[in-house]
């Protein structure tokens, strides 16, 4: 009985890759001083979606033969990006709670700071919404926030990549489908 191949291998291997690759990118936005850059912010999402797209490729040409279905791709896009947010969550505790805690007073005093200029909010509003915002703005809370926000953006650009990448089998019948599910 032949072996059906499975995404996980692939995953683990492009999420490692892909999780290296974001926490490289977050170690230098730090090294020049750029933690806070929103622009900056918004390439992390292009590493995403090139991790996503290089590991479903390879898994697509390599595991199944040059074919995957949409299912196939958005499953193998979600996997690659929750094992590297799990590598990205690590980087993320390590550095708030050891390399740099003082980057969460530096998160905290930039959030106050949008609050009273962008947003015209009172002292009262502001003290209130940063008492909250200070329960949210922890290592532990961080770390969990990544995995789950990370996962969901990579959700999202599967949802997109995976129509990208699709390639049916025109030689698989009906019976071979039904079969695979």
């Amino acid at each position: 009985m032949e072996e059906k191949p499975t995404p996980y291998k692939t995953a683990m291997n492009f999420g490692a890759l892909l999780g290296l690759v974001l926490i490289a990118y977050s170690a230098l936005l730090y090294a020049f001083d750029q933690t806070t850059n929103q622009a900056l912010s918004w390439l992390s999402y292009v590493f995403l979606a090139g991790g996503i797209i290089l590991g479903t490729k390879t898994y697509r040409d390599k595991s199944l033969g040059g074919y995957i279905t949409y299912n196939q791709a958005l499953w193998t896009g979600t996997l690659i990006v929750f094992f590297a947010s799990f590598l990205s969550a690590f980087y993320t505790y390590i550095f708030t709670k050891f390399i740099d805690p003082g980057m969460i007073t530096k998160i905290l005093e930039e959030t106050k700071m949008k609050m009273l200029e962008e947003q015209n909010m009172g002292e009262e509003e502001v003290e209130m919404a940063m008492k909250y915002t200070r329960m949210f703005v922890t290592p532990e809370i961080m770390t969990i926030t990544v995995v789950f926000a990370t996962t969901i953006m990579g959700f999202i650009i599967s949802l997109i990549t995976s129509a990208i990448l699709k390639k049916e089998n025109p030689n698989q019948s009906f019976e071979n489908v039904i079969d695979n599910t």
